[in-house]
């Protein structure tokens, strides 16, 4: 059943019983009216959804009749049925928006079926659009209402964001820093995980030779690399590769969506095009058995390769939820660490990326040998890690390994003020002394 309403105008009864038989079987509902005042009380008092009108009729024409439908705005399409020598006329009438379609006469049954079937598709999706508009402006209202009522957790995370000031355009770091923080919101685990990747996958790919601008965006997309879990459930969005078997098919097909997520969240922002297709390709593998568009080897973009690796280890080693950071793995858990990248060469990851992370891994490790422990207030910038840095709730802040900068430190004070920083704290032996006269204490930068 057709659920539309079509009034039928015409001062001629015969004609309008002519009509009426005409949509006969239809499925239309039909109300008929013999002049301009009864068909606007109709409309008055019940929907229509399509106007056919006659536009010779005494006292008020077609024209006149529709047009003030439309003043009076109702929602409805609106045909006119006119002579030969009222084209011209009615043609001004459509061009201002008072009749959509028009029909000379004569004209055969057919022919208005089609056409009404024709104006009522067409009136449908215009109907359609008008309120999936209307919708998104509801939902628009409603979302900046939120964002206005962010509280003091919001204000407290972006002081993670700081490293991005000194490196990413200001209009791209407000959109890094609400996408982070809406993360970190949802999954404090995910937050440290991605915080994590991203130290590892900008030290691999500077190690690469990168450009400073290559870096930012490997940087970006690896802390962002994950955003698209926030669209799941969050027992899915907790699961990991390693761990999908004990998800349902449904929810595997549910969990591998969300690189798409991801790109489609950050794409929102114009200057964020390629960060997305590293964040929609970051479990892509190298064979080319990964998701969700199985691209393969050198087909998938470096920034993607690089995250997958930083990822895949951190998975591996840290497990996402444990309390601890890289400087607490014990040697057992890094040896298997490492067979597992070994074991992925060619398959799941770069082999040549694999070979220079654990190249680079193997260096950390035989320079964080000689190390000595200093206070939180004695870490100067050129300073560099041995062991990561946590809070006190156990969420990482900066990776190991990282030369400190000015910035590095204005986050740690940040930091130690919200949630106190309580574990020891080791830098490399030989960056211990460094001068006073260059490098001042943390506390002092602004």
């Amino acid at each position: 059943m057709k659920e539309h309403t079509i009034l039928l105008v015409d001062d001629e009864p015969k004609v309008l019983r002519l009509e009426a038989r005409i949509f006969a079987g239809s499925g239309y509902h039909i109300l008929t009216a013999t002049n301009g005042p009864e068909a606007l009380a109709l409309m008055e008092s019940q929907p229509v959804s399509l106007i056919i009108s006659d536009h010779k009729m005494p006292g008020m024409t077609g024209v006149e009749l529709l047009s003030e439908a439309r003043r009076r705005g109702y929602d409805c399409a609106r045909i006119l049925l006119t002579g030969y020598a009222d084209v011209e006329a009615t043609l001004a009438a459509i061009n201002e928006g008072w009749v959509h379609r028009f029909l000379t006469k004569p004209f055969d049954d057919e022919q208005l079926l089609r056409t009404v079937e024709e104006v009522l598709e067409r009136f449908g999706l215009m109907r359609e659009n008008r309120r999936l508009s209307e919708l998104t402006a509801r939902q628009n209202e409603e979302l900046l209402k939120l964002n206005a009522g962010l509280d003091r957790r919001v204000k407290e995370r972006t002081a993670e964001l700081e490293a991005l000031y000194v490196r990413v355009k200001r209009g791209i770091l407000g959109s890094v820093q609400m996408f982070s923080t809406m993360l970190e919101n949802y999954n404090e685990a995910l937050g440290g995980h991605a915080e994590r990747v991203a130290s590892l996958a900008r030290d691999l790919a500077a190690r690469l030779g990168l450009e400073e601008e290559q870096l930012e965006e490997v940087e970006i997309a690896a802390r962002l690399h994950d955003v698209g879990l926030v669209c799941l459930p969050e027992h899915i969005a907790k699961a990991t590769e390693l761990d999908l078997g004990r998800l349902s098919e449904q929810d595997r097909v549910l969990f591998r969506h969300h690189p798409e997520y991801g790109q489609q969240i950050v794409g929102c922002h114009e200057q964020f095009t390629e960060i997305g297709q590293i964040i929609r390709a970051h479990h892509e593998r190298y064979d080319g058995y990964g998701y969700p568009d199985r691209l393969q080897g050198e087909a998938i973009p470096l920034g993607a390769r690089i995250i997958a690796l930083a990822s895949q280890y951190d998975r591996v080693a840290v497990r996402v939820g444990e309390k601890n950071s890289w400087g607490d793995l014990r040697e057992r858990r890094r040896q298997e660490t490492i067979q597992y990248l070994r074991a992925q060469r060619g398959s799941g990851l770069d082999p040549h990326l694999t070979q220079a992370f654990l190249e680079m891994l193997g260096e950390r490790r035989e320079q964080g040998r000689a190390t000595v422990e200093v206070k939180l207030t004695d870490l100067r910038v050129g300073m560099i890690l041995a062991a990561g840095i946590s809070s006190g709730s156990g969420m990482l802040i900066i990776g190991p390994g990282t030369a400190l900068q000015p910035f590095h430190l204005v986050r740690l004070e940040s930091f130690n003020r919200i949630d106190p920083i309580t574990q020891k704290i080791f830098v490399r032996a030989e960056e211990r002394v460094l001068s006073t006269t260059k490098n001042a204490p943390w506390s002092s930068h602004p």
